[in-house]
């Protein structure tokens, strides 16, 4: 009887207006609002001319995009991810993204055994995102799922994308000229387009991909006459450009200056590089030396004293004797047990608070913090050095090889002098003889470099997996260590 008496439809104008924007499109021309049921009190009741207009406020990059979705479909979708990925179940609470490491003096090397490309590290918010059928999501680095209303056309027959995964990061743009606030989505790689993994393939492939098989589409779809409106979108998406590395000094001299959002330091990627989920040691980041950070799990306790954490083997390792500094005028207690992002005053020897993290739910390794004060003046350096392009390059490994030399030739000084003043000549001669014992060693030690090498060729001529190459790699740079040993050892004997 009710049901008879008021039949079910929306007829409100607030409602339909409503509906249109939440799947960004507009209303048709010829459009028309039904008119209101008998049983409404008067036409007034149709329209809530009380409803007040949501407020637009200020973006930052920590805020929350998208709608929340229920915790069945978060975990059905995140196995969905880690199948995509072909990754293990068990790990499937963690985000799968690729991760960089800090250049520092270690990985260095990989610039001189490698081709990299360069890019900006942009200071924004990380983000996946999964495409499907149903709908478009937001992953951030707590791996929790939010749905945005977008549109991906497909350059094939498919209308839509559907379970394309892209990796990229959240940037808010301040125009030039009105000095208003945008959002932009930063695409750097695609890990699968339509149910087929990438993560094989190499870098620059991929990110061909993502401009062929993502940007372009759209972009043609939004000069055709449709009612779907991109602009209502809560951001634009656009593929991040890469350089190779000769053009270092115009990323930071002209191009990062012009940025009209903050940058913090550059990328490396590596061109031949496959998609590696979880930390990638051949992806490497550098950030300026004074935005270089530290991510802590900041608490209180009762008399105001304050708590610094980082991971260690998973647990929490207390920092004894650090403290922050709250410049800002915000109040610590307020950060309690959150993740604080704090950089370090050198001259007041003290951690100085920079931002929240609200897109992290753990600190730093302590490995990292470790390696965090003794790699900032060295990168620097060489960092100066890359950007001037391959001359110096050489010439500064050349420098390294005199350096390697200085430990050697002061042995060798200190040994005749200590044989001489014991036994003359005849000392010499069997220090010299006790040099020479060792040969059989070194000639042994000589051998292992070749072998690792033509295990490192093989692996790659047979198409095995990138695991197996990361390895042989491994071996072929310890043999290559090995055998420059041997021709010290023979040069000097």
């Amino acid at each position: 009887m009710f049901a008879q008496a008021r039949p079910p439809g929306i007829y409100k104008p607030d409602y339909i207006d409503d509906l249109y924007a939440f799947y960004n499109e507009s209303k048709p021309a010829d459009f028309a609002y039904p008119s209101p049921p008998r049983w409404t009190i008067s036409p007034n009741a149709a329209s809530n001319t009380n409803r007040k207009p949501k407020a637009d406020p200020a973006m930052k990059n920590d805020d929350v995009l998208g709608d929340r979705i229920p915790f069945n479909q978060v975990k059905s979708l995140r196995e969905s991810c880690y199948k995509l990925m072909n990754l293990h179940d068990d790990r499937a609470k963690k985000f799968p993204g690729s991760h960089p490491v800090s250049l520092n003096r270690e990985n260095l090397q990989l610039f001189r055994q490698h081709y990299y490309h360069a890019t900006w590290k942009a200071d924004g918010t990380r983000y996946m995102m999964l495409i499907t059928l149903d709908g478009c999501y937001l992953i951030d680095r707590n791996f929790y799922f939010r749905r945005v209303q977008m549109r991906f056309p497909c350059s094939c027959r498919k209308r839509t994308h559907h379970y394309t995964l892209l990796d990229g990061e959240m940037v808010t743009d301040t125009l030039p000229v009105s000095q208003n606030k945008e959002r932009r989505f930063l695409v750097f790689d695609i890990i699968t387009c339509n149910g087929n993994t990438l993560m094989e393939k190499p870098f620059f492939e991929r990110w061909d991909m993502v401009e062929k098989d993502v940007i372009e589409p759209r972009n043609r779809d939004q000069t055709k006459t449709s009612c779907y409106r991109y602009d209502m979108e809560l951001f634009r998406v656009q593929r991040k450009d890469f350089w190779s590395l000769p053009t270092v000094p115009k990323i930071l001299n002209e191009f990062i200056p012009k940025l009209c959002h903050e940058a913090d330091g550059l990328i490396f990627q590596g061109r031949e590089d496959p998609y590696i989920p979880y930390t990638h040691e051949g992806l490497l980041k550098w950030k300026y030396a004074e935005m270089n950070s530290v991510d802590f799990l900041f608490e209180t306790g009762v008399d105001d004293d304050q708590k610094l954490f980082l991971h260690e083997r998973g647990r929490k390792k207390l920092m004894e004797g650090q403290k922050v500094e709250f410049r800002d005028g915000l109040d610590p207690k307020s950060c309690s047990g959150m993740i604080i992002e704090c950089c370090w005053d050198n001259e007041e020897q003290l951690w100085v608070y920079m931002r929240k993290r609200s897109d992290k739910s753990n600190p730093n390794d302590f490995n990292t913090y470790m390696k965090g004060d003794s790699k900032v003046l060295f990168v620097l350096n060489n960092l100066t050095i890359l950007r001037t392009g391959a001359a110096t390059n050489v010439i500064f490994g050349l420098a390294l090889g005199y350096k390697s030399c200085i430990i050697p030739i002061f042995a060798i000084t200190i040994s005749i002098f200590v044989s001489f003043s014991f036994a003359a000549m005849y000392g010499i001669a069997l220090a010299a003889l006790g040099m020479l014992s060792t040969i059989a060693t070194g000639l042994a030690i000589d051998a292992y470099g070749p072998i690792s090498d033509n295990a490192g060729v093989i692996a790659e001529m047979a198409g095995m997996s990138h695991r197996i190459q990361e390895r042989t790699d491994a071996l072929d740079a310890a043999g290559n260590t090995t055998a420059d040993i041997g021709k010290v050892r023979s040069v000097f004997t």
